[in-house]
């Protein structure tokens, strides 16, 4: 007995819609009117159109489901006498009338009937010219209306939102994990959010920050890092809506200033283009290759044994292993020429060195006053506008539609606007940092006191940032220290010194290296274990001189 295939169609639109009881219902009751009737068998070609919209004939696209049964309609594969069985009939869709016509038609001519669950109903090429086919139209054309009208209250509902939040009025929407209902921050939430926040501008991962913040808060058991990262790019953090129309300010209590939201934007964008290595080293991210361009790899290597300390022996554990880095491209698709191996520990000591100036730079910035803040707000601001300007020109080239070329003018505006405070408080900065010589000369006193001031600012600053353990610091010393090596040559554009790797000495375990830069002259180093500087002298043979005096500088 030759039996026909039961094809089953399911479709929700809403992403929700999918965690509730919609998508089973729809299947529980395919699989109730199959067993009723034996005379069909389930069909492996049934499809699902997950958070699809059937008002815009998005499940009629390329690859949707309800496209590949149309597709298998007219392949054969669905053959006359199947029949596609949906919830109800505008589980097919609730576009235009004439579209969904078309779809019924185009099935019902291919012999494949239409079996509507809800209403036990059958349609099939008989049923075209009975009174079930009138009853078939206004379902479809019902099922339409019904979609435009739903969208357009939806519409005016949420205009209405914007136009009250616009005022100032209490709205009701959905808020983030740290909001009350009411837009005012819940104090417990508020504060591990910012405890994140921090840890994330310190350098920690989202992966490490969500481990530690599940033990924190009931609603927290099952955070994902991802998560992390919507809450760090939601503009609630300073109190807007960030809503379908242009983003609202003042609607929620700010949890974060402005200056913190453009620095965290700031290193969201930066990991997203150079995706942070795994902060097992305090290099990771450091060391570049200066022919291809590509992050340095840390490569580990276990120590020889050796007659004091051989294989296996207490001795022998204790040996730390031995670090090396490579270019990326060359270790891993030898796609560069970049060959030369670098030990761990003479990089560690490059970077030492520059990281000292680092350190001070970082602390006088941070120790400048407010406005240093705002003008690294507004040039963050500025990126995301001209972003958005991009954008909307791309709109206005594929559609020409006015609305588009008034955005592009709007957010010039905002631009320009944007580009003068710029303007402002980089004037501001740089009049206070240069005072006018007589200025300085009539006022010397004043003068005194306020370089004290900063003085001392600087220095609680560079105590503060000693105190951040070692990863913390290099994380925020990775943005302005970049090594880069050429075989046997690295440097570093913030001290200007060129390093050579010489060779290696076995006998005194310690690598040496030069050192030299337009303001000194030649140097020789040997490096020892943990990255320490054993002895120094300026000339290779003074400094083999020492090694063998065992001298320590």
């Amino acid at each position: 007995m030759n039996h026909s295939k039961a094809i089953s169609y399911a479709r929700f639109s809403s992403g929700k819609q999918g965690k509730g009881s919609t998508l089973q219902r729809q299947l529980g009751a395919f699989h109730d009117w199959l067993a009723r009737h034996p005379m069909y068998v389930e069909s492996t070609l049934s499809q699902v159109d997950q958070g699809v919209s059937g008002y815009t004939s998005e499940n009629l696209e390329e690859g949707r489901g309800l496209n590949v049964i149309l597709d298998y309609v007219e392949k054969g594969a669905i053959a006359p006498g199947d029949a596609i069985v949906v919830e109800a009939i505008d589980r097919l869709g609730r576009s235009d009338f004439v579209t969904m016509l078309g779809v019924v038609i185009k099935l019902l001519q291919a012999g494949v009937s239409i079996v509507t669950l809800e209403d036990n109903k059958v349609y099939n090429e008989q049923s075209v010219n009975t009174p079930d086919a009138y009853t078939l139209v206004a379902k479809i054309q019902a099922a339409h209306e019904y979609s435009k009208r739903l969208g357009m209250r939806v519409s005016a509902a949420y205009e209405a939102k914007r136009v009250k939040a616009r005022k100032g009025e209490d709205i009701r929407i959905s808020v983030p994990f740290w909001l009350k209902s009411g837009g005012t921050v819940e104090p417990e939430a508020g504060d591990i959010v910012k405890h994140a926040i921090e840890m994330y501008l310190a350098g920690k991962g989202t992966r490490h920050i969500a481990k530690n913040l599940r033990g924190l808060h009931p609603s927290l058991v099952n955070l994902n890092p991802s998560t992390l990262k919507r809450w760090f790019s939601n503009k609630a953090l300073i109190g807007t809506w960030k809503n379908k129309g242009d983003p609202i300010d003042n609607v929620f209590q700010s949890l974060i200033d402005e200056p913190t939201f453009a620095s965290l934007q700031h290193e969201l964008k930066r990991r997203t283009r150079t995706p942070s290595p795994a902060e097992k080293y305090i290099l990771s991210g450091m060391v570049w290759c200066e022919e291809c361009g590509t992050r340095f790899q840390t490569r580990r290597q276990k120590p020889k044994p050796t007659i004091s300390a051989p294989l296996g022996s207490p001795a022998y554990l204790k040996k730390p292993p031995i670090l090396y880095l490579n270019c990326r491209n060359y270790l891993q698709k030898a796609a560069c020429d970049n060959s030369t191996t670098w030990p761990y520990e003479v990089l560690y000591f490059i970077y030492r060195r520059v990281a000292i100036d680092a350190l001070v730079d970082v602390a006088v910035g941070l120790a400048l006053d407010v406005r240093a803040k705002d003008l690294q707000a507004l040039i963050v601001k500025k990126e995301d506008l001209v972003s958005l300007q991009e954008s909307s020109e791309q709109l206005y080239t594929a559609t020409r539609k006015q609305k588009h070329l008034d955005d592009v003018k709007a957010h010039q505006q905002k631009i320009d606007a944007i580009e003068l405070e710029i303007k402002r408080l980089t004037e501001s900065l740089e009049k206070q940092a240069t005072l006018d010589a007589e200025e300085v000369e009539d006022s010397m006193p004043q003068f005194d006191n306020q370089m004290e001031l900063q003085r001392e600012r600087v220095q609680d600053e560079i105590e503060k940032l000693t105190k951040k353990p070692e990863d913390e610091l290099a994380h925020l010393l990775k943005r302005y220290i970049k090594i880069s090596i050429k075989r046997k040559q690295a440097s570093t554009a913030y001290d200007e010194f060129a390093y050579e790797l010489l060779s290696r000495s076995q006998k005194h375990a310690c690598y040496l290296i030069s050192s030299e830069s337009p303001d000194t002259s030649m140097r020789f180093h040997a490096i020892g274990k943990g990255g320490n500087e054993i002895a120094t002298a300026d000339s290779l043979e003074k400094l083999k001189q020492k090694l063998e005096k065992g001298l320590d500088n």
